[in-house]
C-alpha cells in the first residue's frame, strides 16, 4: 500500500481528478426510503441533505385532527427519512471505496468509507 501512495503523490493531477469526479458522484445520489408501507417517502442527496418528502394523501389529511395521527405521521416521516440518509450513505461509500480502487489503494478507500456514519 505504501507504494501506491507514494505513486499517488507523484500524480497529484491523477489525485485531483478521481477527488473531481467523486464529489461529482457524490453530488448525484439520490436514495429513496419510505415508512408505513410506502404513506411516507422521503429522498435524501449524497450529501445527505433531505431533497422531498412526500405523504400519502390519506395521512395528510388525518394530520388536520392532530393527537395520535399526529404523532404517528412524525414517526413516519422520521423513519422514512432515516432510511433515505441510510440508503445515501451506504451509495456515498459504494463510490469512495471505487475510487481508491481505481486509484490502487482500495485499502484506503474502506478506511475513509468507514467515516460515514
Amino acid at each position: 500500500m505504501m507504494g501506491a501512495v507514494a505513486a499517488l503523490l507523484k500524480d497529484k493531477g491523477r489525485v485531483e481528478a478521481a477527488i473531481a469526479r467523486t464529489k461529482e458522484a457524490i453530488e448525484a445520489v439520490r436514495a429513496d426510503g419510505e415508512a408505513g408501507g410506502g404513506a411516507v417517502r422521503a429522498t435524501a442527496t449524497g450529501t445527505m441533505a433531505i431533497e422531498r418528502v412526500e405523504l400519502d394523501p390519506a395521512l395528510a389529511s388525518g394530520l388536520a385532527s392532530g393527537g395520535e395521527a399526529k404523532d404517528m405521521a412524525e414517526k413516519l416521516i422520521e423513519e422514512a427519512t432515516t432510511n433515505a440518509i441510510r440508503a445515501a450513505q451506504d451509495k456515498v461509500r459504494l463510490i469512495i471505496e471505487q475510487a481508491a480502487s481505481e486509484l490502487g489503494v482500495p485499502e484506503i478507500g474502506t478506511m475513509a468509507a468507514g467515516l460515514i456514519p
